[in-house]
């Protein structure tokens, strides 16, 4: 198990906890002759494609599996029959030539699809999207995307990114991209096609609340590489920006700190937005903070084994030659806040209950989004693979916040005017995973009530940015009604005209807090 565990954990946790497996190669697609007889295909199939199925013998890591995991992998051959049976009449019968790759993955993204939000099936885009991710790096114009009512509403674009520098702003409708419209595309595809070289140009007609006109952008593509961290100094206060945790993040982290040449005199932690990323890089980040050598982490699986990484920490440690007795001591020691809101989401969400569990940091903002499930990636073949959700997280204490979320010390809105951002939840997701403690039906309405059940039942297709959840269409609520508060304005996170920030440095300096109208 320990081998296990050092060779996944330190790889891929994506928005949301991932690791990377290798399954066995599968043997090529066995064809099929058309017959004009049911039961003809029926014994013709179930002898040719019978061998197809011995990968389901193997576990994750190609090991063959026995005993009693052995019977449950084997289950009955009558199911197998029947997939057979219908691979067989799809692909001689139906009325549009198919391939066999093509009707395989049509089948696996129905296995998945009534599965957790965020068990998906990965195409070679997507593949390649989430490496992406992990180097924070790509060609295109820095845009998280999700789907509103059938439109392409931009979530938020990436700081100094291409999008934002051209006056794109959340909540922007994209209408047509270089001249389709995307009403008639699929979130992929309109994600593939704004991506591209560095240096062409995409040609975006947006509509905005507010404007008469459809608002035209032709904008640059660039190399987009998303900074993750980001320190400034304030009125004598360290304020560190965390985007998404990324490969490098806590290297960059460690160096952007030992800069300082002058002790501050306390520190803001900014997760807001930060749809999470790597473990590894949540797990060393958080034990920057604190003088424990107690787990930040836990997850449990199925089968009720917990795992809390502590014996990875010192291999870690080393894979970053980061020399841990000259980082500055005051890390440690002065006072701290954490800034959350609902997009603070997953490895965002370890860091702050762990900042809370071991009463680091007060957390100031909204409750965070609630996702409390890890994920592992699958390599189905060379290009394409499978997330699935394996187990649950837990904070320090032991809390899990599925579908909970974190809920901040000191409650503070988006602005002064009120919240800025859609209040869209893990609660909301179709399908998602229940928190493991009961939550009274009173308590369930009251966060679905703040939560959104906005829009479209989709994929998180736009991993070059994050993690973008799946929204439901056939619920109303808050969300799919909500209208940013009279006077809300977007902001640049670590601005003055950063509402949050503004009251976190008030808190560290003992002044009142002020918390803007709260949404009901």
């Amino acid at each position: 198990m320990k081998l296990f565990k050092k060779f996944l954990l330190p790889i891929f946790l994506g928005m949301q906890f991932s690791v990377w497996a290798q399954l066995p190669a599968q043997k090529p697609p066995l064809q099929t002759q058309p017959s004009e007889n049911i039961e003809d295909i029926d014994s013709e199939t179930s002898e040719k494609y019978k061998n197809t199925f011995d990968y389901l013998n193997y576990d994750a890591l190609g090991s063959k599996i026995t005993s009693k995991a052995e019977d449950e992998a084997n289950f009955k051959y009558e199911e197998l029959r029947r997939f057979a049976l219908v691979f067989a009449n799809i692909k001689n019968r139906y009325i549009e030539k198919m391939s066999d790759r093509e009707i395989v993955d049509a089948a696996i993204r129905g296995l998945l699809d009534d599965l957790d939000p965020h068990t998906v099936y990965l195409d070679a885009d997507d593949m390649a999207d989430l490496r992406e991710e992990t180097d924070g790096e790509f060609g295109g114009l820095g845009i998280e995307m999700g789907m509103s009512g059938g439109k392409v509403k931009i979530i938020t674009p990436i700081e100094d990114a291409p999008a934002s520098k051209a006056g794109l702003l959340p909540g922007d409708l994209i209408t047509e991209i270089n001249g389709k419209e995307t009403q008639k595309m699929t979130l992929s595809e309109i994600v593939k096609t704004v991506r591209g070289e560095p240096g062409t140009k995409v040609h975006l007609v947006v509509e905005r609340k507010g404007s008469d006109k459809p608002l035209i952008f032709d904008i640059t593509r660039e190399l987009v590489h998303i900074d993750s961290i980001k320190t400034q100094l304030i009125e004598d206060i360290l304020y560190i920006r965390i985007s998404q945790f990324q490969q490098n993040s806590y290297a960059d982290l460690v160096k952007a700190v030992s800069k300082v040449d002058t002790p501050p005199k306390a520190l803001v932690l900014d997760v807001r937005n930060n749809p999470g990323g790597l473990l590894n890089s949540a797990v060393l980040i958080s034990k920057l903070f604190v003088q424990t050598d107690k787990p930040v982490v836990t997850t449990k699986g199925r089968d009720g084994n917990v795992e809390d990484y502590a014996s990875m920490l010192s291999e870690a440690y080393a894979s970053e030659d980061v020399d841990q007795g000259k980082l500055p001591v005051w890390l440690k020691t002065l006072p701290m806040a954490v800034l959350i809101n609902v997009g603070s989401a997953s490895a965002s969400e370890i860091v702050a209950g762990a900042m809370q569990d071991f009463q680091r940091a007060k957390i100031i903002g909204n409750r965070s989004f609630g996702k409390g499930s890890v994920q592992i990636v699958i390599n189905i073949d060379e290009e394409t693979g499978m997330k699935l959700t394996t187990s649950r997280y837990y904070t320090p204490s032991g809390r899990s916040i599925q579908a909970l979320g974190i809920t901040p010390d000191i409650q503070v809105t988006d602005t002064v005017y009120g919240d800025l951002f859609p209040p869209a939840r893990e609660a909301d997701l179709d399908s998602h995973l229940e928190n493991e403690k009961s939550i009274s039906n009173k308590a369930k309405d009251e966060l679905k009530s703040e939560s959104a059940n906005d829009e479209v039942k989709t994929q998180n297709k736009t991993k070059g940015v994050g993690f973008i959840p799946p929204l439901e269409k056939d619920k109303k609520s808050k969300a799919s009604e909500f209208k940013p508060a009279k006077g809300a304005k977007s902001f640049k996170f670590g601005s003055p005209e950063d509402f949050q920030l503004q009251q976190a440095i008030n808190f560290l300096k003992g002044k009142s807090v002020v918390n803007g109208p709260v949404s009901k």
